[in-house]
């Protein structure tokens, strides 16, 4: 058990992202997957200059339902 507490915690997230597509917020945004609450959503917590994967997509919609 006290070998348990040495093993280092992965972020979930931490997965090998380099495999995974990445997507602009302007692409996210025009994306008909997301309802029009979702890309409102994505306008607010996405910046302009970075990339997500839908991964990370989904996890900002979920942690900004979450908050309200």
């Amino acid at each position: 058990m006290e070998d348990d507490l040495k093993t280092p915690i992965i972020p979930s997230n931490a997965n090998n992202n380099a495999n995974k597509p990445m997507y602009s917020k302007k692409a996210l945004i025009r994306d008909d997957n997301y309802s029009k609450a979702e890309k409102a959503i994505l306008a607010i917590v996405l910046n302009d200059e970075d990339k997500y994967t839908l991964d990370a997509v989904r996890n900002k919609i979920t942690e900004f339902k979450e908050g309200i």
